[in-house]
Formats: C-alpha cells, structure tokens, sequence
C-alpha cells in the first residue's frame, strides 16, 4: 500500500499516463495532495528557499508533476504569479486551466513530460517538486531511469543560484539518487517538515530536501535539519535518513582530501554513453557510430560541455567527410536536436559522412576523421529560415499557450513559395513553445490609397483635425500603404491540402447544395483564422464554427490578421475535444440530426518532446474518434493536419484512425514526410485514387466555389491532390 497525506494511492504505475488520467476522472475535481500542504511548506520555503513575499514578483517557479493540488493556487494567492504548472496528463491539464484561467490569469498550465521538459535552460529560479520524484523513482527495485532524467532536466532548467525544493518521504533509494545527481557545485539541505504527520497512516513521514545550485566546483556536506519540537515517533525512518547522510558526508570528505578540493565526484550517472575511446579510435568512419563526447573537461566541470558525433550508416559517398552542424541557441532540448532518431535526420540532410553536432565548435580537432585533420577541409553548417527582414508586431503572454509572437516577415526570392518576380512579404503567427512550427502565416498585399482615404481608414484613432492637418502637409494627390492580409491566399500548404481534401466528398458537397441543405464546417484550433477565412470567402458553406481554446488567440486573430464574426462565422472559446464529444451526444438524443458536415483537426500540440507536433495525441485516441464519427453527417468527413519526424507517431496515427473510419487517405504535402494531412471518412465514398478522377472531382469542387466567389489566389486543387494515397 502507499500513502499520500492521509489518502491512498491509487495501484498501478506512477509512470503510466493512462493510469493517471484514470484516477483523476473517478476523483471529479476533487484536489489530490501528496504528503503536505502550503500551509506546513511556506514557512520552510521562506527561510531557505528563498520564496519570501519580496521576491514574489521576480520569483519564475515550475511545479512539475502538478496534478490537481491546491498547491500552485496557494503559491499564487501568496502574491507568486510566475508559477508555470506541467503535467503529462492532459484531462488534468484541462481541468486545473478551467478551473484557474479567469481567476489566476498569469499562471500557466502546460501538457509536458517532466523527464523531457521543452524549456530552454536556466529558466527558473524555483523547481517545486512534492512527491514527483517518489512517483518516478517508485519502490527500490525499479528502474531509476526515469528518475534520474527529471533531474537531469532540473538541473538544466534551474537558473545560477535557483533552487530545487523535493517534497519526498526520503527513501534510501531515494536519497541516495539525489546526492549523487547533486554533488559538485550543490548544497543539499534536508529538513523535517513540522506538523506534517497528520493522520497519515503511513509508517513514512514527508521531508523537505532543498538544493542550490552554488556555480562552483566544490562539494559541501549534506545538512540534516530536525524539528526540536517534534515528536518522533518514526523512529526507523529517521535512523535509516540519518546513516544515508552520515554515508554521503563520509565519502564526500575522503573525495575532497584525496583529490585536493577538486571534485572527482561529479555525476557521471547520466554519462552512459560518453565516449571512452581513444583519439585514434576516431581516425576512421565507422558506419551507424553514435556517441556522446565530452569536450574542455569531465564531469560536471564549469568549461566541459557536450557534443554528438554520428557516422553516416550508408556507405556511400557522402558531399562532405565530415561537417559540424551548430546547434541553434537555445534549442538544443528540442526534438530534433536531442533525440537518436531526430539527430539521424539531421545527419541524413547533411549528406556527410561523419557529422558533429554542438552549440559551441570548439576542440573538436581530435574527432575528425585522419582525411579531414591537419586543413580546414571541415564545413560548418547551421539552419537557415531564408528571412531577409523581420519586423516584430507583437509579443503577448497566454496563461493557456505561453509567450505567442506576431511578426512580418520580408522572404528572400528563393524562398517566397514559388514566386521569384518580386520579394515577398508575410505575416506569421508564432508559439515560443513550438518556436520551429510556424502556426499561422498570411501573405500581406500592399494596398495604396490617397492620404484622405488613409486619414477616413484611421479615423478610430485620430480625430478628423488631426488627420485634416496631416493632409495640408503634403501634396493632395499622395498614397499611403497598407498591409492587408490576402485571404485568397493559403501560403501554408497544409491548409491548401486541406482544402483540396475537399474533392473527396465533392460529390456530397453537391447533393447537399442541390438539395439545400446548409453545410456546416467546424475548424478546431483557430490561429490567425486564416484557413476558416478562406472558407468562408471561398467555399459555398452556410456555418462555420471555430472552436479555440485560447481567448488572447482569438484576439490577435482579429487584431493582426482581419478575423471577423457574423452570422455566418463563430467563434466558441471551449476545448475541441469536449466540443465534439458534446454534439456526438447531442445527435445521439437528437431526432433532428446532426448539422456538422466536415470537421477540420488544424491544433499544435503544447508537448512536443515525443516528436509529435500536431495534434496533441488525445484527438488520435478512440473516444475523440469515435465522438467525431458520430457528430458528422453521412457523407462527412474529417481532416487532420499532422506533424511528425517520428515514423512511429504517424504509423500509430493511421492504425488509430483505420480502426474508426471507413475510408481513411493520407496527402503527403512536404518531401521530408514531416508533414501530412490525413482524412476520415466515416462511411464508403468508393472514390478511386486514379488521376482521371481526382482530376474530374477538384474541377467540380472548383466549378461549386466558383459560382459562389471568385477563386482570385486560391490554390490548385489538382496539383496538391498528386501525392493522395488510400489507406484503407
């Protein structure tokens, strides 16, 4: 049995996220504690931690592992609002957003791996952790990996002089991991938390454990702190805690002796595969060789740093026989840069035999192969978004998205989509959480217009004798320009994927107009609101409902990229997964039938440790599917915009999708199979994937919007339809 305060744990794996959201929606909102409660922890996190009421507002803390406490609500009532929340359980998520958007505002909310955080480093001052480190750690015969990873991220994330405060019940297994990850440069203080045994009819009682990063090399003894007032009636617990410290302290003195104050202790836990190999192993290439070097030192030494080396696994002739690729600063966490199978990719892109990959370039002579050493033959290669101006509109805060960037772009010729007679000028829409997705991007048009139109544009925020007397300063017949966002114009390709899609079901799309019935389309996942903007200027459609869960998205929709609302277009502020559960149910009680004709899945996923991009994982999961199935109308259909480089994300995507949907196609829209557009069909179409009729069904598609609106820069349907293949 295992205890938290006064309440049972639930069986299972602490580690497993189907587990969690299960015990969270059988507790229906009820808050779940671990060990304690602010009330027993402020004043210890005051006095040593640094969390005193003056630093509040400077303070940036992150409560990993959140679930449903109170915790983060106290903090923040205490006057600490830069609190960012993480939890791998997403109906958790959703729930605590719900209940703390409107009342805590500026407190963020995040779906995250706490073992593989998407933060860059040293962003926090505070990491506050209560019973996530047990929960990984779990009993003493575990595997500690997953442990030792969330340190391993604390450790990055923590600032110079931040702290790490370990709510735990101070388990020898426990204890031991969290010496051993903080020894050089840390200070581990470890004291009993008054009046924390309770009814808890656990035989543990909870300690907090409170480490500071000292920017040293040093390594101070482990500091054990009683409550004198204390009765302590857990005798064995405290006996077993006191020689683990005794132990520690022992070996950490013989190590300073020994070693002349210098650190021989660093952890090396999570060095497993650095390499061990001699500079002469390196003189060769050795296909499909990975491995982690350490560079300018061992350890936790203040100038070591890391690097990857890779050995192309094909043998055959490479452009380069070795190049190093720098990382771009600041996102040496992501994805690409730090998973096995996201360096192979960067490595395949290179086209070089062997490549390095790091953040710095330096002392890298004694790694390259006999053929590349003693001249400057090695290139330095490093990413390239082809921008020639960047004007940067606006940056705004979301308790919900985090930091969001709103900024236009001039591209160079080579890269404006396609057209080379002039530069081109977007405006794109960016998440600091998703910093290499580009949410949302619209071409701008410059539209030229006498300076008394410009004046009668403006005159919300001039008054009419401010904008007379710009006018008699210059001559009558003067233009002033303005940048207008194209609606006609899809320059994210997935959107016009999504959109030629459409051809799947053009046959309906008819019979529905013929018959009148109104078409309804919802689009979950706003952004700029540019795709349902092309719906609604383009496509002979009578409702279009836009679900985002994001209220700041909706108004920088409206502020920067002319988003409007009528009768005809709305917006729902809600969660899209309970939206469409919510009409699945509502048709299912329903005689009249449902209204929703084609649901476009067009969200970024806020964790995108696993490779996954778009969607979040939970719109692939049966009960959204299945939901999804019902709330369409027969003939319906779903398309989703998927982001991957993980082979098995989009193998387990399709699987997923094939055992709820009748047909289901896949439209390939980038070379490096990263990006998709997948669509669902819940009932046979018996469309043929052969050109001849692809070709017959976008023309009719086209011919339908074309009666309705003039098709000015919408895209070709036929031309983005070539790489359509049936799934099933």
């Amino acid at each position: 049995m295992a205890y938290a305060g006064d309440v049972l744990l639930p069986q299972g794996s602490f580690r497993d996220g189907q587990f969690w959201d299960e015990f969270f929606e059988a507790r229906k909102g009820r808050p779940f504690e671990w060990y304690v409660e602010w009330e027993h922890l402020s004043l210890l996190l005051a006095h040593h931690c640094g969390l005193l009421p003056s630093m509040a507002p400077q303070s940036q803390i992150l409560v990993p592992g959140c679930g449903n406490s109170e915790l983060s609500a106290q903090m923040y009532d205490a006057g600490f609002h830069h609190i960012t929340n993480i939890d791998f359980c997403q109906a958790v998520i959703r729930e605590m957003l719900h209940k703390h958007a409107r009342s805590r505002p500026r407190m963020m909310w995040r779906v995250m791996d706490m073992t593989n955080m998407q933060f860059p480093g040293k962003s926090f001052d505070v990491v506050m952790d209560k019973g996530g480190l047990d929960a990984l750690l779990g009993e003493p015969e575990e595997d500690p990996t997953t442990g030792r990873l969330f340190l391993s991220e604390v450790r990055r994330v923590l600032k110079p002089g931040g702290r790490y405060a370990c709510v735990t019940l101070a388990q020898k297994h426990v204890i031991d991991i969290l010496m051993s990850n903080f020894r050089c440069g840390w200070s581990l203080d470890v004291h009993e938390i008054p009046a924390s045994r309770g009814s808890s009819p656990s035989s543990l009682s909870p300690f907090l454990v409170i480490i500071r990063s000292m920017g040293s090399s040093i390594v101070p003894s482990v500091n054990f702190f009683l409550d004198e007032g204390a009765c302590h009636g857990y005798k064995e617990q405290l006996r077993s805690l006191e020689e683990t410290i005794e132990e520690e302290n022992r070996l950490r003195l013989e190590d300073k002796h020994e070693s002349n104050g210098l650190c021989h202790l660093c952890n090396l836990s999570n060095e497993r595969d650095l390499v061990t190999e001699t500079p002469n192993d390196f003189k060769k290439l050795q296909p499909g060789r990975r491995a982690t070097i350490l560079l300018g030192g061992s350890g936790q030494s203040q100038s070591a740093y890391r690097a990857i080396m890779l050995d192309a696994q094909d043998s055959g002739r490479p452009v380069y026989q070795c190049a190093v690729f720098l990382i771009p600063k600041g996102k040496a966490h992501e994805w690409l840069f730090s998973s096995e199978e996201g360096q192979w990719k960067v490595l395949e892109s290179a086209k070089t035999g062997r490549l390095i990959m790091d953040e710095l370039s330096l002392l890298l002579k004694d790694f390259l192969p006999a053929s590349c050493q003693g001249h400057h033959s090695v290139p330095y290669l490093m990413s390239d978004d082809g921008i020639r101006k960047r004007t940067l509109l606006e940056e705004i805060d979301s308790s919900m998205t985090g930091r969001m960037f709103v900024e236009d772009v001039v591209l160079s010729k080579e890269e404006s989509l396609g057209i080379k007679s002039k530069e081109q000028a977007f405006r794109r829409l960016i998440f600091k959480r998703n910093p290499n997705l580009i949410q949302s991007e619209a071409l701008l048009n410059v539209e030229r217009m006498t300076l008394k139109e410009y004046a009668r544009g403006k005159g919300k925020e001039t008054s009419h004798r401010c904008a007379k007397k710009r006018i008699t300063k210059v001559e009558k017949d003067a233009k002033q320009e303005e940048l207008k966002v194209d609606h006609s114009y899809l320059a994210s390709p997935y959107h016009g994927g999504m959109v030629a899609g459409l051809s799947l079901i053009a046959s309906k799309i008819e019979k529905w107009l013929l018959s009148k019935e109104k078409i309804g389309v919802m689009v979950i996942g706003l952004g700029a609101g540019l795709l349902p903007m092309f719906i609604y200027k383009h496509l002979p459609v009578h409702n279009i409902q836009v679900v985002e869960i994001d209220p700041v998205v909706g108004d920088l929709a409206k502020r920067h990229f002319a988003f409007v609302e009528d009768k005809r277009m709305q917006l729902q502020l809600g969660d899209g997964v309970a939206v469409v559960q919510a009409l699945a149910d509502l048709n299912h009680i329903s005689s009249a039938g449902s209204c929703l004709h084609i649901l476009l899945i067009d969200v970024d996923s806020s964790d995108s440790s696993k490779g996954l991009s778009c969607p979040p994982s939970e719109f692939f999961e049966e009960p959204f599917l299945q939901a999804s199935k019902k709330a369409l109308v027969e003939g319906g259909m779903i398309a989703i915009n998927f982001v991957s480089r993980v082979t098995a994300c989009y193998e387990l995507a399709v699987v997923k999708l094939c055992e709820v949907f009748q047909e289901v196609y896949d439209l390939k829209i980038d070379d490096e199979d990263v990006n998709r557009v997948l669509f669902a069909l819940p009932q046979a179409s018996n469309f043929s994937e052969n050109l001849s009729e692809i070709s017959t069904a976008t023309e009719n598609l086209c011919r339908m919007c074309s009666k309705f609106s003039s098709w000015d820069h919408g895209p070709d349907l036929s031309y983005l339809l070539r790489t359509l293949k049936r799934l099933k």
